[in-house]
């Protein structure tokens, strides 16, 4: 493939799993004249159903949930992982290829990396971003070559239960990357902290701005009350 340098007209060409991003002649960002082609691949399994299904249900336990497993799917999701030069070191780069990704991974799993075949293509979720747009990004940080660029197919599990929150896990080393149990519970986590903040806020302003003794007194008893109300269905209801 060739790239030429809009500030000094250079062409330069490239190998086909490597990238220069920035000119060695004038130090320019480089301009792709198309799209890359990059080698495909996926990630062999080897987390089955059974541990997967396991490892979720102890999940729940450890939450305090009692959904039921509803749902079990393996699913590929595409990932670009190349290497990229900084300060004289190479460093692996992994960016998810979907517009919106269930998680991120910040380095691919130890596994077995295999051809893909034609059997695989109904189980491979199909890249939504395009590699130039992971490019320009990387220019911005001042990247100046990668090395090593692959499309690569990592096998989850989507486990669902029965109130529809999803659990991934990797079926390559059977490890939780995002739950969405875990996120409602950050969520209204921080829900509660700002419910409870804002109720404080009021008895002490109730406190403050009310001069009868016994209406102060009232208004605080109410507020109050609808706060013990709040934490007891909170911690009753919720998990």
């Amino acid at each position: 493939m060739m790239i030429t340098c809009p500030q000094c007209g250079a062409d330069i060409t490239i190998q086909p799993r490597s990238l220069q991003l920035v000119c060695p002649f004038c130090e320019a960002p480089l301009i792709l004249k198309k799209e890359p082609l990059l080698e495909s691949y996926k990630l062999e399994p080897t987390c089955e159903e059974t541990p997967a299904t396991l490892i979720a249900e102890q999940h729940l336990v450890e939450k305090g949930r009692e959904e039921k497993i509803v749902k079990r799917e393996l699913h590929y999701l595409p990932f670009y992982r190349f290497l990229s030069e900084k300060n004289g070191k190479f460093v692996e780069n992994v960016f998810s290829a979907l517009s919106s990704p269930p998680f991120f991974l910040f380095s691919i799993p130890s596994g077995s990396i295999v051809t893909l075949k034609e059997n695989d293509k109904d189980l491979l979720m199909k890249p939504e971003k395009s590699i130039s747009e992971i490019l320009e990004s990387m220019k911005k940080q001042k990247t100046l070559c990668l090395d090593e660029m692959l499309l690569l197919h990592i096998p989850f599990w989507k486990i669902t239960i029965s109130s529809d929150e999803i659990i991934w896990i990797d079926a390559v080393q059977g490890k939780i990357h995002s739950s969405t149990v875990l996120e409602k519970q950050k969520r209204t986590g921080r829900f509660l902290k700002i419910t409870l903040t804002t109720l404080l806020a009021l008895l002490l302003i109730e406190g403050i701005s009310v001069p009868q003794v016994a209406l102060r007194l009232l208004l605080q008893f109410v507020t109050a009350g609808f706060f013990l109300f709040f934490i007891r269905k909170y911690f009753s209801d919720e998990y």
